[in-house]
């Protein structure tokens, strides 16, 4: 085995005490002076600095530390460091087998057996252009440089054969190491590299319905409780247990829920709609799971204080080091999605966009590809792209509706929206987050089953209420009010005799999206641009000759014809053209200085 390194002997348990504390880092130190090549019975001055250092970070315990207890430790510890030089020079230490120096491939291999060996299978897999390694409940993502260093570390305790059968220890160079690296990779590369799934013969049919958990890995199918193995190839793990008896036919979760902290919080979250609640809980039992199948993303919008947040915190409780997140402001920009590679959920809290300095169209690109399940490319710092599915899911907080825009309404089509009920600002409950997080088995559960009954709905996708699909509505006029608009009022006819005047239809349409919408500042060019989408549905811009009265220079009304703006193919639905009144009024509110200024679209 490879000895400790510094770093790893410096690492602080959150519950040690001031004394233990103490003698971590004096371990540590000690290590660091050997290290350096410090003689113990010479080294006065650096054996006093390092009592001083002790007793200024530990003044209960650091004084007390004796110089010859720092100096017997120096010597047990170059005793040590001398006896693996000389196991090193051994052909018989540890029972290492010499190899062929250039024998990268059973390098690789040895390494594998020697450091990720498990009675079921090897617990090292190369995926996706990155290394993973079981932890137990799950496989975890390595960086790279990680499995490097404890790779060449153990490579310099290898032995080889020269010429004439020799043994001698290896001392790898850079090029040894890298084609040793490059053979664990192709030793370790999983057959299928765009999925995760179960490693030989399965337990059951269908491993989509399977979950980890601390306590084994639970099919939501049936309900049953299998041993942890790394024969299931999984990232992603629920940090709660399943409880002996839920897993009975007569067993009513709704009765363990019933009095519970997480029962009172879902009924302040969601006030009087039952349908939103189970809603909510399918999106839980989804979000659990690794899945993307539905393609969906999702929104909790509310007043301050209404309990949004602590359900982006029950999801990381419950899926701890699985979440990520990402200020709006970091949307649209370069290595915006390296961080999420390997997590399975990203919040996005206070979802706030700025229209004057918002690439609209990089975003929507951007939501649309990974709900799609489109292989991406991700750009990494320093390093090459990252390419595959990001196995992401959105999750947008927000105070009011994300103010998203596409001009095609396909992003609204792909997020399933939730509305909170009531604030408690000013009396908030400071310790509720940690009593929902002492419920995270009972939450596991509402999920379970809120993710049964997602599946045996049988139509792949999620109930919802009418309170829901308003609010989606509402938000996919906001996301392409002009295409909303555009349905609500006119009818696409492609004939030229159907014109519509381009001042009549520019000024209602900014009516209607002041008042509806409560958006303003449209040019021409971009309002046609939207009209027509992405479609092209073959509106035309052209001239109509219209009548109107001027003053002659003797002051006196006379008619005249002119051409003026006009849209051709196109006309008003039904009831919806607007009079002249209606065109004067509205232009003389649009036109008025008490009107605030927003985003304007080319």
């Amino acid at each position: 085995m490879a000895r400790p390194r510094l770093r790893d002997l410096v690492g602080e348990e959150p519950d040690q005490t001031e004394s233990e504390l103490a003698q971590t880092h004096l371990r540590a130190s000690v290590f660091k002076l050997v290290e350096d090549g410090v003689n113990p019975d010479i080294a006065d001055i650096e054996i006093s600095d390092l009592r001083a250092d002790l007793a200024n970070r530990f003044p209960n315990v650091g004084s007390n530390i004796l110089k010859s207890t720092i100096k017997k430790m120096m010597k047990t510890e170059r005793q040590r460091v001398a006896k693996e030089a000389q196991d090193r020079e051994s052909n018989v230490a540890r029972g290492a087998t010499p190899v062929d120096p250039t024998d990268y491939k059973e390098f690789a291999h040895n390494f594998i057996r020697e450091n990720y060996h498990h009675s079921d299978c090897a617990t090292l897999a190369y995926w996706q252009r990155a290394f993973y390694s079981w932890d137990g409940p799950r496989w975890r993502m390595r960086d790279k440089d990680e499995i490097l260093g404890q790779l060449s570390d153990w490579l310099s305790y290898q032995f080889v054969t020269g010429e004439g059968g020799k043994v001698s220890p290896f001392k790898p160079n850079n090029a040894a190491l890298a084609n040793t690296m490059t053979q664990l990779e192709i030793a370790t590369k999983r057959v299928n590299d765009q999925s995760e799934g179960w490693h030989g013969e399965a337990p059951v049919s269908d491993t989509r319905g399977l979950l980890s958990c601390n306590n084994g890995i639970l099919d939501t199918a049936s309900l049953k409780i299998y041993k942890h193995t790394p024969r299931l190839f999984n990232t992603s793990y629920v940090d709660a247990s399943w409880r002996d008896g839920w897993s009975k036919k007569k067993f009513d979760y709704r009765k363990a829920l019933k009095g519970s902290t997480f029962q009172k919080y879902l009924n302040d979250l969601i006030v009087d709609d039952p349908v939103q609640q189970r809603s909510l809980q399918q999106v839980t039992g989804y979000l659990l799971t690794d899945r993307t199948d539905l393609q969906k993303a999702f929104s909790l919008v509310g007043e301050r204080r209404s309990g949004k947040g602590l359900f982006a915190k029950i999801l990381e409780g419950l899926k701890p080091g699985q979440t990520g997140s990402m200020p709006s402001a970091r949307f649209d920009r370069s290595f915006n999605l390296e961080p999420l590679i390997d997590k399975s959920l990203c919040v996005l809290p206070d979802f706030r966009i700025d229209p004057k300095r918002t690439n609209f169209a990089a975003i929507a690109e951007m939501l649309l590809q990974i709900t799609g399940e489109d292989t991406q490319s991700v750009e990494r710092k320093y390093i090459g792209n990252w390419v595959g599915q990001v196995k992401i899911r959105f999750l947008i907080i927000s105070n009011s509706s994300p103010k998203l825009r596409d001009d095609d309404g396909v992003l609204s089509s792909r997020f399933i929206m939730f509305h909170t009920g009531k604030s408690f600002y000013g009396k908030e409950d400071i310790n509720l987050k940690q009593k929902l997080l002492d419920d995270l088995d009972l939450i596991f559960l509402w999920g379970v089953m809120g993710l049964r009954d997602l599946n045996e709905r049988g139509r792949s996708s999620f109930i919802q209420s009418e309170k829901q699909i308003a609010a989606a509505r509402k938000t996919h006029a906001k996301m392409a009010p002009i295409l909303a608009f555009r349905d609500a009022f006119l009818d696409v006819t492609k004939n030229s005799d159907d014109t519509v005047l381009s001042s009549d239809l520019q000024t209602t349409f900014r009516h209607w999206a002041l008042v509806e919408m409560e958006m303003t500042g449209w040019t021409q060019n971009g309002f046609f641009k939207r009209l027509n989408g992405a479609e092209d549905l073959g509106i035309q811009r052209s001239k109509e000759r219209k009548t109107v009265t001027r003053k002659d220079e003797h002051g006196n009304n006379q008619e005249a014809t002119i051409q003026v703006p006009a849209y051709r193919g196109v006309r008003w639905k039904e009831g919806k053209a607007p009079t002249q009144e209606n065109i004067d009024d509205w232009n003389f509110l649009l036109n008025s200085d008490e009107l605030d200024e927003f985003d304007v679209l080319d």
